[in-house]
């Protein structure tokens, strides 16, 4: 049994061009970004998907749209796929200040929670499947350390509509699932 994921970020947007923390905001793609999203659709076309899961967020439903343009998927929108809530921190420019992130965001060991039930739901209901996924850069970057048993900061940041594959062939045992929440605590 194995699913696999076709992991894509959303298109640039005007927030990711003013490095704002968007969190939940919807966010607005850039010309840019809207290019992107039509490229990595065609790019995609001669690959065979069974479907798209897609983050609930106005920027990731936008990138999915254009590319579904070309693909034609069934597409299944999800909060489980979004952007970590950064509380009052969302909106905030890091090209205007650097502040240290507000209690009131969402923890990582909660993203790690989300990251873990869309595993275990990909699992479940879409085994021997290829799946397109569209969400956002650290969220999937969670989801990526989750699959690999990698701390989440060693995974490298994804590019806007960079895509990356991974063939899930087991889901992580409750010790590294346990480990990683761990090594995300302490860092």
């Amino acid at each position: 049994m194995s699913v696999t994921l076709f992991l894509v970020r959303h298109g640039e947007t005007e927030e990711n061009k003013l490095r704002i923390l968007q969190g939940h905001m919807p966010g607005t793609l850039s010309e840019l970004g809207k290019e992107q999203a039509a490229a990595v659709g065609a790019r995609l076309a001669g690959e065979s998907f069974d479907g798209m899961y897609c983050s609930d967020l106005q920027r990731c439903k936008d990138t999915a749209a254009i590319m579904n343009e070309t693909l034609g998927l069934p597409v299944v929108y999800s909060s489980l796929l979004r952007e970590r809530d950064w509380g009052r921190s969302t909106g905030v420019s890091l090209l205007k200040q650097r502040v240290p992130i507000d209690p009131s965001a969402e923890s990582v060991e909660a993203m790690f929670a989300r990251a873990q039930s869309f595993l275990r739901m990909m699992w479940a209901e879409h085994s021997g499947q290829r799946i397109l996924v569209v969400s956002h850069g650290l969220f999937l970057r969670i989801l990526i350390s989750v699959i690999e048993g990698e701390y989440y900061k060693h995974v490298r940041p994804l590019e806007n509509t960079e895509v990356r594959t991974f063939v899930v062939e087991r889901l992580p045992s409750d010790d590294e699932l346990q480990k990683d929440e761990q090594d995300a605590t302490a860092n």
